[in-house]
């Protein structure tokens, strides 16, 4: 019955009766998120809009028999005066709801109280430290402790979110007292330097994660997810943001994938960014090609040093100035493996 939900609110969206939220120009307004027995309905904070809405949970609950239940579903608003929330309400005829509030197991706050939603997971951290189990444990078992348990907490926020150096400090000063405290409120002097735990065993250390990095990993991991799957919304959001694309570079195998000009390649700016004149590199574009393939010579081999294209008599300044660029900078080694 929920795929039926979701097809009715594209028809609506479709003719127009369902604006949704709109997030950026470059990408489609976002009319509702379905995720097993939950769902989320955006829409544009007006009068008309809310009783679409109302007309379509409507005919829902008279089509499939189920009805809504009111005392676990909330409005929340974002840059809606009060007098239109209140006609809003009552139209629905559901409670607004305010913020932060917890969804799918993470904290979600429109403002940008970063360090304050992040106060639960050091709660239980703190808590899961300060157990009496954990006064019998040996140095060792404080080490497991702090890899498996401890540091786990926060992994599922972390993986959402940017830690701040607030917080990355204070879990590291707080996975650091425990090692060397244990579950004691008296202070014991440390046995080594708190930046050697990090190191690997072999080289001396205990394996243990810094949280800073360990969140710029799975930051990274999400990033490349987005750009892997860019036909998800949510990856759609991201990308209007410009905050993936501008942090990606491609590394070169046969040039095939990689654009010549407008992408960041072997860790380059792109090449429009250094040349300054897009006119002269939408012509070429047009004649020689988009790609790193098209302006490398005819009859390259594996293991050779690549010969560029001249890329037309045209503005021969140019010219000059883009093969200095690559002879410069783009010293790269034709390969048959793909970018």
């Amino acid at each position: 019955m929920a795929e039926i939900l979701g097809r009715n609110i594209k028809k609506l969206v479709k003719t127009r009766l369902w604006k949704g939220a709109h997030i950026h120009k470059s990408i489609d307004s976002i009319s509702h998120s379905q995720f097993a027995d939950d769902t989320i309905l955006f829409g544009e904070a007006t009068e008309k809009e809310a009783k679409v809405i109302k007309m379509l949970l409507n005919d829902y609950e008279k089509g499939s028999g189920q009805s809504m239940n009111k005392e676990k579903s909330m409005i929340y608003f974002f840059n809606t005066n009060e007098r239109m929330q209140c006609k809003i309400g009552e139209i629905m005829g559901y409670l607004q709801g305010k913020f932060p509030l917890k969804y799918l197991g993470v904290q979600l706050d429109p403002g940008r109280h970063q360090n304050k939603m992040w106060e639960e997971v050091i709660n239980k951290c703190q808590v899961k430290a300060s157990s009496w189990k954990n006064k019998w444990l040996t140095q060792a078992g404080r080490i497991q402790m702090i890899k498996y348990v401890l540091s786990a907490i926060p992994i599922y926020q972390m993986s959402c979110f940017r830690l701040s150096f607030k917080v990355a400090k204070e879990l590291d000063s707080l996975f650091k007292k425990f090692l060397w405290d244990g579950a004691q409120e008296k202070k014991k002097n440390p046995l080594i330097n708190w930046d050697t735990t990090f190191l690997l065993k072999m080289e001396g250390g205990a394996g243990l994660r810094k949280m800073d990095l360990h969140n710029l990993a799975l930051g990274a991991k999400l990033a490349w997810k987005m750009y892997a799957q860019p036909h998800k919304s949510w990856c759609k959001i991201m990308a209007a943001k410009s905050i993936i694309t501008e942090h990606l570079t491609w590394k070169i195998g046969n040039g095939g994938k990689a654009k010549f000009w407008r992408d960041s390649w072997n860790g380059d700016i792109p090449l429009v960014e250094e040349i300054d004149d897009t006119v002269w590199v939408n012509e070429v574009d047009a004649v020689v090609g988009s790609y790193v393939a098209d302006y490398i010579m005819e009859g390259q081999r594996e293991s050779e040093w690549i010969e560029w294209k001249l890329v037309g008599e045209w503005k021969m300044e140019k010219n000059v100035e883009l093969k200095d660029i690559l002879n410069r900078k783009k010293k790269i080694i034709y390969q048959k493996e793909e970018d």
